[in-house]
């Protein structure tokens, strides 16, 4: 068993603790943060047993905007192998302290294919902390790579919408294939 409950790692606007692994013992674990996305993955992981899963918490942290909440989540499971057959999934589901409705995305590889991670929205105005949940099941070839992903929504990051210039645009281009099938006719 890999065991890490007292490790905790902060990341821009968020804090990661109360990790706890069963049923692996290797692997490499990396953090990373772009923007309002964050991301937990494991690589070099070389799993070929039947199962294991795994735990973590994630919350906002003092360097947090008032108003942000959790946005997306995802997941993701791979191999560096092409034979033999590979056959494995990993389900990925959270409930939030603040907001108690469990929510679950999953990801899976059947040989060649590969199902992508399922995107799920958390639930309004969920601030943390999120309990996050996984599985890994495997059947066939070897687990190499997982990830674990989530958005952050910051209320003060505005989205551009949309003027009356691309609205007049398009009057514009529609008046004028008007006059050219107009020409065209009478020529």
């Amino acid at each position: 068993m890999l065991e890490a409950v007292s490790f905790s790692c902060d990341i821009g606007k968020i804090t990661y603790s109360a990790f706890d692994f069963t049923g692996i013992t290797s692997g490499e674990y990396t953090f990373g943060a772009l923007d309002s996305d964050y991301v937990f993955s494991a690589s070099n992981q070389l799993f070929t047993g039947a199962s294991y899963s795994y735990t973590y918490q994630v919350a906002l942290n003092s360097t947090s905007v008032v108003g942000t909440t959790f946005g997306l989540f995802s997941t993701g499971i791979s191999t560096s192998q092409t034979s033999p057959t590979q056959k494995f999934s990993k389900v990925l589901s959270t409930t939030s302290a603040t907001n108690p409705a469990s929510t679950t995305a999953i990801a899976s590889r059947n040989n060649l294919t590969q199902t992508p991670a399922g995107v799920v929205d958390f639930a309004g105005g969920n601030t943390g902390p999120v309990v996050f949940n996984s599985t890994v099941t495997r059947t066939a070839g070897r687990v190499d790579i997982i990830s674990d992903s989530f958005s952050l929504v910051d209320p003060n990051t505005t989205i551009p919408t949309p003027g009356p210039l691309p609205i007049l645009g398009a009057g514009a281009a529609f008046g004028m294939s008007r006059k050219l099938r107009r020409r065209i006719k009478l020529a």
